[in-house]
């Protein structure tokens, strides 16, 4: 079996507000996947995956485009591409709150062309204050999230060395489970009627998250 790395010391009440950041990040590429993203068997078209600097959404199909999303542990932002060259890049650190790493979301989807009609209420969390009203959470440190990265990775590796041994359909290897990882993307929807997301990529029926 392939040997893994050490998993790092990642104590919860140290971590705990960089774990809060991650999250309600995480949610925010996650609902815009669910609006853009074809839908497939249990959520699979949802979930982030590990990749060697943070979490990405993968490439999301978008008309004659592709865009991806993703969280960069190691240079601490949020980043969002376009296969026509489009880009936006959002800071995260100790002085920004989640309402205005939302705002720049937003602004960032706008600079690619993407105009998406996302819930920001929060998901699988007791606290489901929306993104633009969240002012408390925001704290981000770089050292806390690299750390988790690492874990990340170790897990990653057990399960595509796992899984291998297996003929047939399997899951992906996603970034976390809702409610117990920051790195859940709203697997699970709030129950509520289908609406029509409107998108720069066409007209998609997509349910709310």
């Amino acid at each position: 079996m392939t040997e893994h790395a050490d998993w790092p010391e990642l104590p919860p009440s140290e971590w705990a507000p960089t774990r809060n950041t991650l999250h309600m990040v995480a949610q925010m590429l996650g609902k815009a996947k669910l609006a853009l993203a074809p839908p497939q068997p249990e959520w699979l078209h949802v979930p982030l995956f590990l990749d060697p600097q943070g979490l990405v959404t993968g490439p999301i199909p978008c008309g004659a485009r592709t865009v991806a999303m993703g969280i960069d542990v190691f240079a601490g932002r949020l980043w969002l591409a376009s296969s026509d060259r489009r880009q936006a890049a959002i800071a995260l650190g100790r002085d920004r709150t989640i309402a205005a790493v939302w705002g720049d979301f937003r602004d960032g989807l706008a600079r690619l062309g993407l105009e998406l009609d996302l819930w920001e209420k929060p998901q699988e969390v007791a606290d489901t204050t929306p993104f633009s009203q969240n002012t408390r959470d925001g704290a981000f440190v770089p050292e806390h999230a690299q750390r988790f990265h690492r874990v990340l990775s170790s897990i990653n590796g057990v399960f595509e060395e796992f899984r291998s041994r297996f003929f047939g359909r399997s899951g992906v290897s996603s970034g976390g489970a809702p409610s117990t990882s920051p790195c859940s993307c709203s697997t699970a929807a709030e129950r509520r009627p289908p609406r029509i997301a409107a998108t720069s990529c066409g007209t998609t029926s997509t349910p709310s998250t």
